[in-house]
Formats: C-alpha cells, structure tokens, sequence
C-alpha cells in the first residue's frame, strides 16, 4: 500500500487530563411553562415523505417549537431559547467572566501549550502531515475514522461533500484513519477503507482530502475522546500558524458512516456563524439511513420512536443532553472549552458542549450553542442499529441508554460488516412474529424512556404513549402491570410504513438530489 501523506507511530504518552466533569444541574421548567410550548404542536402531523398523515420527525418538532419561542437576545429563530443558557449551574472552567474573553489567538495559544504537553512531539507530527492549512480554507470538517471498519461507509461519506453548494477552495476534509497493527502493517479490511478513500479523491478531483494515518495501540488510553481531540487540535494548530493572515476559522466535526449530507450544510453553517458573531457553536440536525429504514419496517418504526421521544423530552426537559455528528465550532471557543476530554471513551461530544454552556452562562450577549436547523441535516449509518434488532429485537436507542443491555454500542458484535438482509420489506411486515416484535419494541423503547419517579419531569410509559399518539396517530394499550404494550390501530402503523418504504427512494432523490 502507498501513503500519500506521513504514517505516524504513536506511542501512548503518559495519560493526563482534568477530571471528569459533574452533571449539570437546571431550574426546572414549570409543568404549566412546558405545556405551553408544546400546546401549538401537540396535533399537528408533518409527513417526512409528502407533508400529511405521516410520522414526525424530530427536527420538524425542533424547527417548529423554536421558531415559536423566540426568546433569544438574537434575531436568529432557531437558536436555543433562552431559559436553556439562563439555568446552567455547573461551575465555570475558564473565566470569571461568561462576556469578556482574551483575543482569539491567546486563547488558542494557551490551549495549544496546554495540548502540546499531552501529546507532546505527536502534535506538530500530526500538523505537519495533514499540511499546512490553504488561505481560503474557511472550514475544516474532521472526521476520525477506525480503517478496519469503515470501508463501507467511508466512500458514500465523502461523495456526500461533493454535491456541496459552495466553492471547493471554502473547505477541507481531514480524515483521521487508523489503519496500521503494532507491527506496522496494513491489514485487508484497512485497505479497503483506504482503497475508497483514495477512490473518492480520485473521482472527485475538487475535494480538498487532506488523510494521514496513524497506527493507535490497543491500550485503553486511546478513547474516542482522545482520537477526536487529536483531530481537532492538529487542526487548530494549522489553523493557529495560518493566523494571523486569516483568524476566522470554523473547525466541524462529523463521523465516518455518514449516509448523507444536505448539499447547503456548509453554505448554510458559515453563513449563520458570520451573521451571529454572538454564536459560539452551531449544532447540525440528524436523520437516519432513510436507505436502511425503508428496508425493515421494524426498524423503521423503533427509530422513529425513538426521534420523536428524544424531540419531545429535549423540549420538556432542558437537562436532556444530545450528541450529534453534525457540529461546527469556532476554533477559539474550542481551544476556551477546553477541547475534547481525553478521558472519554462514549459521550466525547455532551461533554464538550456542556463545557460550552458553563463558559457562557449568565450571560447576556452569547449563545453557546444555536441549533442549525433542516439545512444543516446528516444522515447517519444504522449499522448498530440493525445489527441490535438482528440479534436481540433490541430498540437503537438501549445501546446509550441502558446500563447491562443485552447489546451494546461497545460490544464486538455491533462492529462487524453488515450482512446481507435476508428477508424483504413485505417479507418482514407479513411475517407472523411481526406484531409480537413491534409491542416488545415499543414496550422496551417505553420503559426506556419512562422517569415517572423524576422531580424534574415525571413521565410513565403511558404518557410516553399518548406523546407517540399525538405526534403520530399511533395508539397502544398497556396490561395492568404496564409491562405489556398492545398496539391499538396496527393497520394505520402498517399504512405509514408502507408509505415510507414505497415513497422515500422518490423523495430523497427529488428533495436531496443525492444518491440512494
């Protein structure tokens, strides 16, 4: 195999880092403040497919609900609303002041000797293979890849990029790819990820794909947190020495298995970051494989479960934190954030935007974090997803949330290459275990979901079922014990998956001109 940039060695320095950081702790919203959020949204139905009797999308919920709010101290309508920033309690980690701040360029410089001394020569070494950053270079968009994983995924993920609606010379794509073994050598999987990577750049002359390679011990000090802070600080140290001809620069993180990117996402980001200096940070929307949802109905209908739970309980409950792998952020507010933890094997990107919050809270000017809305949408791989139902009848959601499951995201299985599906759409929808699993599926997702036991915002699985019914016209019914879930109307749940899994190859292509 030929690199076309450096291959790093990286031995494991001494493992250093700050603490990890404690819960965040709000002012609860009253009961009566949540409702009337809510109230002018609770009966309308968005089809993601062609706008009526359909299933709601969480981003649809979020776009609405906040455009309603506006209580921002900006014009933008999409940002967080206000009581979000206001209640805020964890301690403050940089400055005694949440609206004055040093120059942008001290604040790298100081969180740069600060990293230098945890990757010590591997910084300047990683810098120094992904090259210098180019002038017009305006956003770096970073992605961590594991090369014996990825082959299937990397291609489509940067051929996303190519269908942008910017000039090609606004952005790079750095790709982090681990693909060596302790002895230094490439194995077969690893070079199938690089094969499509080189492929991509090949085909698609005018991305700017800038990979290096890296060859990560198996020790445990090498965690995701530690991986992306790499990648992040690498860039920043680019970003630092190209400076002071061209301070402004956005850093965006996103993932390997993308299965889409919304062709404005870039335009769409550094125009909103430019118009709202008060912005420090812009979270991306997220979907899922549309692909993979309108093969398997049974997968296809826990997801939206889940999107619609995790829509409605961010809005109830301001305590409720989100990853994303949409996420883009000033260079200076990273390096003030404290960069990523490097201690964090799951949750690397929560902790980074609570960091965030607890710089700016109380404050009157700023805003964190701003939700980037349907334009800065990506799709992303189900892989786990499906290999989790596949195995135990298991909802996505279980594999972050539920302690001692019996799959989760960490388990080797989740990680193996997708097999092919045996059976069809109709195959699976006909299939005499098919109610059985969808009540097992919403029973689970339910019982997940269900704080009926929280001072904040009590919720049982009962009220999770009347969300589900408001949102989607979905009704279930619950044994005494509420162990047991029965859906009511299964036809009209067969309607909708039908529906999706005849119309989303239409719409996606019309909608997103992207490939299917």
């Amino acid at each position: 195999m030929t690199f076309t940039t450096p291959v790093l060695q990286i031995d494991p320095p001494e493992l250093r880092g700050a603490e990890p950081l404690p819960a965040e702790s709000f002012d609860a919203l009253s009961q009566a403040r949540r409702e009337a959020i809510l109230s002018p949204y609770m009966h309308k139905v968005a089809d993601p497919i062609d706008g009526e009797n359909n299933w709601i999308t969480f981003d649809q919920i979020d776009q609405s609900t906040h455009y309603a709010i506006q209580t921002t101290t900006t014009g933008l309508p999409t940002l967080l609303p206000k009581f979000y920033a206001d209640s805020v309690s964890i301690k403050q980690l940089q400055s005694t002041s949440c609206d004055n701040r040093p120059s942008p360029r001290e604040l790298i410089k100081t969180y740069l000797e600060a990293s230098q001394k945890h990757f010590g020569a591997l910084l300047p070494e990683a810098a120094k293979a992904i090259g210098p950053l180019p002038k017009s270079c305006q956003i770096s968009i970073l992605i961590p890849a594991a090369a014996r994983e990825e082959a299937p995924f990397i291609g489509r993920t940067l051929r996303a990029f190519a269908s942008q609606s910017v000039d090609f010379d606004t952005f790079e794509i750095v790709v982090f790819l681990n693909c060596l073994d302790s002895s230094g050598q490439v194995d077969e999987r690893s070079r199938k990820t690089i094969s499509a990577m080189e492929e991509v750049k090949r085909m698609n002359p005018q991305l700017n794909i800038r990979p290096f390679f890296a060859a990560l011990p198996e020790q445990e000090v090498w965690t995701i947190g530690r991986i992306r802070k790499l990648l992040m600080d690498s860039t920043l140290l680019r970003s630092y020495e190209r400076s002071r001809k061209r301070p402004e620069h956005i850093l965006f993180t996103t993932d390997a298995d993308c299965t889409g990117v919304h062709p404005q996402l870039i335009e769409h980001t550094l125009s909103q970051m430019h118009k709202h200096p008060e912005i420090d940070s812009l979270r991306g929307s997220i979907d899922w494989d549309w692909k993979a949802l309108a093969s398997d109905p049974l997968l296809l209908f826990s997801v939206r479960l889940m999107s619609t739970l995790d829509a409605h309980r961010r809005l109830t409950d301001p305590t409720y934190g989100v990853g994303t792998p949409s996420f883009a952020i000033r260079a200076e507010r990273y390096a003030d954030a404290g960069g990523y933890n490097a201690l964090d094997r799951v949750g690397e990107d929560m902790d980074l935007m609570a960091r965030l919050k607890a710089n700016r809270a109380g404050s009157s000017v700023y805003t964190p974090i701003a939700r980037g809305g349907p334009k800065t949408r990506i799709w992303t791989s189900l892989r786990r997803a499906e290999r989790a139902m596949e195995i135990d009848n298991t909802p996505p959601q279980n594999m972050w949330f539920v302690d001692g499951a019996r799959f989760q995201l960490s388990d080797p299985e989740v990680r193996q290459e997708k097999r092919p599906r045996e059976q069809s759409f109709h195959d699976l929808l006909e299939a005499p275990d098919f109610n059985g699993r969808i009540e097992e599926l919403a029973a689970k997702t339910f019982h997940t979901y269900a704080q009926p036991h929280s001072t904040h915002n009590p919720v049982t699985a009962r009220d999770l079922a009347e969300i589900i019914h408001r949102y989607s016209g979905v009704q279930f019914t619950f044994s005494e014990d509420d162990t047991q879930v029965r859906v009511k109307n299964l036809e009209r749940l067969k309607e909708y998956l039908i529906h999706f899994h005849e119309n989303a190859e239409r719409y996606w292509k019309t909608r997103f001109q992207l490939e299917w």
